[in-house]
């Protein structure tokens, strides 16, 4: 078990990644990875699509001192934090699977969220912005998604971060905490 912090998008920014999904025929890819105990499909349902700030393993040793300090975080009030949406991109995962993401070029804004996140928590968030859009053995089904994707997306185009979420992940998937 561990624990994942990560964004929320606004209603409308949802609305335009659940079309693009539709657009690709992928509205019902996997995008959790491949994990024992985990239902994927349970998983899939609770944690939408986000960017991740910050994973971490309940077994690390930090981990009830990150859950305290989360206590002094606040997402801006009313702020709305667009990210920009730069290309499509596939990359090998574990289990010998393939990964469908959007990379995401950090604004300004976004950038000070992420300071803030790592003031509080005291450690770095992840270096490279994305959203896992699917995760599949069947390379070939990710391959096609992609295509159709590439040719069918128009970049770039933004999305609005509307908050932060805390999931419990994994065993089972879980949403705990909500910062907006």
């Amino acid at each position: 078990m561990g624990y994942k912090l990560v964004t929320k998008f606004s209603e409308n920014s949802r609305n335009k990644l659940r079309s693009l999904m539709r657009t690709i025929g992928a509205e019902d890819a996997n995008k959790i990875p491949y994990h024992r105990g985990c239902d994927r499909i349970e998983a899939n349902r609770i944690l939408r699509h986000h960017i991740t700030l910050i994973d971490w393993s309940s077994r690390d040793a930090s981990c009830a001192d990150y859950l305290r300090r989360l206590d002094d975080f606040h997402f801006p009030s009313g702020a709305h934090i667009e990210v920009q949406v730069q290309e499509v991109g596939l990359r090998p995962v574990e289990h010998d699977a393939l990964m469908l993401y959007l990379k995401i070029e950090p604004t300004k804004e976004y950038k000070a969220l992420t300071d803030q996140v790592e003031e509080v928590l005291g450690v770095r968030t992840t270096r490279s912005p994305r959203i896992t859009l699917a995760i599949s053995k069947d390379h070939d089904k990710i391959k096609r998604f992609y295509q159709k994707l590439c040719s069918r997306v128009e970049l770039p185009f933004e999305l609005t971060v509307s908050g932060v979420e805390l999931y419990q992940r994994w065993s089972p998937v879980k949403k705990l905490r909500e910062f907006q």
